[in-house]
Parts: C-alpha cells; sequence; structure tokens
C-alpha cells in the first residue's frame, strides 16, 4: 500500500478538525484610542484587518460570524453579522452572543467557537492552528486558550457550549465580566505555545498601528 502523502494527512486532519466550528470575529470595540473607527475596516498592506480575520478563519472553521457593535461596519458582506444580546459589556457579551447564534440561529450547532479578536490577525497562524488540534484532543474542555509568558489569551481562544451557562450567568447578573476570569473555571486547558506575548499584541493605538503595518510587509 503507498505512503499517503504528508501534506494530504495533514489537509485530512485540518478538514476534520474544522467540522462543527464557529468562528467568530470580535470586532465590536469602541477603539476610542484610534478616533472610534470601526477596526475591522483599518488596512493593513492591502487588506483590511476584517478580510484577513476571515481569510484566516475560512480553511479552519465550518462557518464564520463577526460580532459587531452600533456603528461599527464588517467589510467582508457575505459574513453574517451578529450583534450584543446585552451592549456595551465587552468581549464577555461577544461570546454571549455567538453562543446564542450557534445554539439557536445555526441549523447544525456548531460544537466549538473560536472567539478571535480582529486585531490580533497578526499573530502566528500557527497558534490558531495548535489552539484547534488541541481543541480536537480535548472534547469535554469548556475552554482552550494560549497564555504566552503566563498571559491567558481570552479573545484568541476555543469554547464550547458547556460553558454558555457560566456566560449567561455572569452576563444577567452583571458580574466577573472581565473574559480573562472565564479561563478560571473548571473545564478550561492551556495550550502551550512557543511564542511570546507581544505577538498577540491587539491594535489600540496609532503607533500599535504602524507597527503591525510595518510587521505585515
Amino acid at each position: 500500500m503507498p505512503n499517503r502523502d504528508p501534506t494530504e494527512t495533514q489537509a485530512a486532519q485540518q478538514s476534520s478538525h474544522r467540522k462543527g466550528i464557529l468562528g467568530a470575529i470580535l470586532a465590536g470595540g469602541q477603539a476610542r484610542r484610534l478616533g472610534g473607527v470601526s477596526k475591522s475596516m483599518l488596512s493593513i498592506g492591502s487588506q483590511t484587518l476584517g478580510q484577513v480575520a476571515v481569510d484566516l478563519l475560512a480553511p479552519r472553521t465550518s462557518e464564520i460570524i463577526a460580532l459587531v457593535g452600533p456603528g461599527r461596519p464588517f467589510p467582508v458582506g457575505s459574513v453574517p453579522q451578529v450583534r450584543d444580546l446585552y451592549p456595551n459589556l465587552g468581549p464577555l457579551a461577544g461570546l454571549h452572543a455567538a453562543l446564542n447564534y450557534a445554539a439557536n440561529t445555526l441549523p447544525s450547532r456548531p460544537r466549538a467557537v473560536v472567539l478571535f479578536a480582529v486585531d490580533q490577525v497578526l499573530a502566528p497562524v500557527e497558534a490558531l492552528d495548535a489552539l484547534i488540534a488541541k481543541a480536537a484532543l480535548q472534547p469535554d474542555a469548556n475552554a482552550v486558550y494560549l497564555a504566552p509568558q503566563g498571559i491567558p489569551q481570552p479573545t484568541y481562544a476555543i469554547y464550547r457550549p458547556g460553558i454558555f451557562p457560566e456566560v449567561s450567568r455572569r452576563i444577567k447578573n452583571r458580574e466577573s465580566l472581565a473574559l480573562k476570569s472565564l479561563l478560571e473555571v473548571p473545564g478550561s486547558v492551556q495550550c502551550s505555545t512557543p511564542y511570546n506575548a507581544e505577538c498577540f499584541r491587539g491594535i489600540n493605538t496609532p503607533g500599535d498601528l504602524l507597527a503591525a503595518r510595518r510587521r505585515k510587509r
């Protein structure tokens, strides 16, 4: 029997991993230090951050949505836009909207949500692949996340429907709204990464945007 091409094996594994995964792009932040622009519309090279995020998630997920707020346009019209059910409560409300969409809108309920901040698109793609592979090996984990140099990355993580009740409880009671604290609940699994925390730095200031454009060249 002929040996299988390693690239074919890798492609088959990626196809298997992506089934039932919803990619949810966090794109509703206020971006006050950037003048209030929609981060997804900012350009990096010849593309917007929103387009780069979609291009990264498309081969790794079965569906993609953009989590947006009022007045926050998203540059890729083919991607469904989902608004927070509880506005102005930060990324936790975005995760709540994504999990609610997965449970109540999609005909085939995803088994996991990849939460992906639109301004973290320059993080190493190998880290995203490792995260998805780790989640495949930990089917009972409610959350799978990276913590480079001990710093958790809650907006670059995978969450499963099992964590939805806890997210809903926090949202409705307006308590423990920091998304990072959600990674402390039982059932959360850390995925190791060789990259440092700087690789996952978001774009929050004009200086960050300039540095990101330099990295993209």
